[in-house]
């Protein structure tokens, strides 16, 4: 059986925006209008909204020739999922990114945070370094060893030196300056709520896995609950590609830009084949 996956935030690459189609392409100019057709920060609401829509060009062309039996999305890439399985239309979608951006933006204020990617250590390791630390929280768990960690730039800056010094194969600052995926939003979900409670949501025709808790989305009220609540909760991804193997998903077909959960695919499930519809 086949599923889809929808990549998130940092999945962008240089000439994305031609592949946007053309029932797309009104929205997506409107939110570049201030950069024209140079996207230059990966944090920017642009860049989130661009994805989002490249994500939705793809499966557009994708729908006649894949048999998708579960959806799952990447954080920012949960909203693609839903498109595809026909829970929102994609406007609202668009719509709702825009409004949690805001409210990110207004909750974290003038705070100094940012995300660490550490590869090559445990993620439960990694998790009791940051019970060292009142400010950090492991935001991603995308693999065994491909962690995420967000939080107080601060205290990124003594992790980071940590996990060098402890043998991470790589440590990277990410190009965001707010805490995703962490209790230090605590304040996000009730302002999202304000939009999402005017977003009609339907049933999805396709099972959404939850990529905050690896459940299956099967009702309205539970894809309103994590709109609203995933800012404050993190990513489980290697526990979302696990359950969709479960039910049986051996084949992974990646619909947005990049290749990066076509990889992680394969080093979660190793006989997982995987397909990019970015390099097709």
């Amino acid at each position: 059986m086949t599923g889809a996956v929808f990549p998130g935030q940092w999945s962008e690459r240089k000439g994305m925006l031609l592949a946007v189609s053309p029932q797309f392409q009104p929205p997506v100019n409107c939110c570049l209008s201030s950069t024209g057709n140079q996207i230059k920060d990966a944090e920017t609401l642009a860049v989130q909204q661009a994805i989002y829509a490249v994500s939705a060009s793809y499966l557009e062309n994708a729908r006649n020739k894949y048999d998708f039996r579960l959806l799952a999305g990447h954080s920012l890439g949960f909203y693609a999922a839903l498109y595809a399985a026909g829970s929102i239309d994609f406007d609202a979608g668009f719509h709702i990114i825009r409004a949690a951006h805001d409210a990110i933006v207004q909750v974290s204020g003038a705070g100094t945070f940012g995300m660490t990617a550490i590869i090559g250590i445990k993620w439960d390791i990694i998790e009791n370094y940051c019970r060292d630390y009142r400010d950090l929280y492991v935001a991603n768990i995308n693999s065994a060893t491909q962690i995420v960690v967000s939080g107080a730039a601060e205290s990124l800056d003594a992790l980071e030196r940590r996990a060098n010094k402890e043998g991470a194969l790589r440590v990277l600052r990410l190009p965001v300056r707010y805490p995703l995926h962490t209790p230090i939003l605590s304040e996000v979900p009730d302002i999202v709520l304000q939009t999402v409670d005017g977003i009609n949501i339907s049933e999805p025709e396709i099972p959404v896995v939850d990529h905050t808790t690896g459940e299956l989305l099967t009702s309205a009220g539970g894809i309103r609950k994590t709109l609203t609540e995933q800012f404050v909760r993190r990513v489980i991804w290697r526990d979302v590609i696990r359950r969709m193997w479960s039910y049986g998903i051996r084949r992974f077909i990646e619909v947005g830009p990049g290749d990066t959960l076509s990889r992680l695919a394969r080093w979660i499930e190793r006989d997982a084949k995987t397909v990019s519809l970015d390099s097709v």
